[in-house]
């Protein structure tokens, strides 16, 4: 949402206790500012829904993910271990869009690892994961990138979802838990990959019925 200078004349002892509690919540004089002003006047800002979202996503994954870093801006990051030898860390970065032309949530899953075995199987499963979720009309094959190590996927916002982000939390939540879920279950058949494919196509066909 775009914002407009102003000028304003205060107390100085006002600035420096509000510039003591922007430093503690990491934030800026004028975000903070931005934020006690909404509050006053019963105004929800574009942040205060982002927050809402990922406050309901956090509240809807479970324990076993950790938050890798605190919320920033639009987006955040999510790690879970995978079991799967040596335990490497799948990172879900969760972004959104809500004010844009054509508002939007992007999921991104990744790993960052020099091993060419994991690379190998997690490009695999981004592979036949993706391709399920066309065949079956979950989503177009525009809305969805591969690459290397790393696989996102993008969530067009509903008008219910932007009147109400907790709708858009709880969709977010479910689905990384859904995908998590089928990751996990991938990794738990091999070393025989066609198992682990034919596991995770069943799996994800059973979750649409």
């Amino acid at each position: 949402m775009r914002k407009t200078v102003y000028s304003l004349v205060l107390t100085p002892e006002i600035i420096d206790a509000v510039d003591r509690m922007a430093y503690a919540q990491g934030t800026s004089r004028s975000n903070l500012i931005d934020k006690i002003l909404a509050e006053a006047v019963g105004y929800v800002t574009p942040q205060q829904q982002v927050q809402q979202i990922f406050d309901t996503i956090l509240q809807g994954i479970g324990g076993e993910f950790r938050m890798q870093d605190a919320p920033a801006g639009d987006w955040m990051t999510l790690c879970r271990q995978l079991r799967y030898r040596y335990k490497p860390t799948v990172r879900y970065r969760v972004e959104v869009l809500p004010h844009s032309d054509a508002p939007t949530a992007i999921l991104q899953a990744s790993f960052r690892t020099q091993s060419a075995e994991l690379l190998s199987e997690v490009n695999e499963f981004f592979r036949v994961y993706s391709l399920a979720e066309v065949a079956y009309g979950v989503c177009s094959a525009e809305q969805i990138r591969r690459e290397n190590g790393k696989w996102s996927r993008l969530f067009p916002i509903s008008h219910a979802e932007l009147r109400q982000p907790a709708l858009l939390g709880e969709r977010m939540a479910g689905y990384i838990r859904r995908f998590d879920g089928l990751l996990q279950q991938y990794f738990s058949a091999l070393p025989n990959r066609r198992a682990a494919v034919s596991l995770v196509t069943d799996a994800f066909v059973s979750e649409l019925q």
